[in-house]
């Protein structure tokens, strides 16, 4: 559930994501796309930032698959 995902990866690491259709939702309803979470780096994040994102995004996974 990428709503519950959003929660967890503020909850666990304070990471702020997009979580659901975001500003397309004709476009995802039209080809039945399922909702989505977009996390966005650009050239002010560190690649300690990346990592520390990707290492917070993996425990979670292991811990719910």
């Amino acid at each position: 559930d990428p709503q519950r995902l959003s929660s967890l990866l503020d909850m666990a690491g304070n990471f702020q994501v997009r979580a659901g259709r975001l500003c397309a939702h004709h476009w995802f309803h039209k080809y039945e796309v399922p909702e989505v979470i977009r996390v966005s780096f650009g050239l002010h994040n560190s690649l300690e930032e990346v990592e520390a994102y990707a290492r917070v995004f993996g425990n979670i996974l292991r811990h719910y698959l």
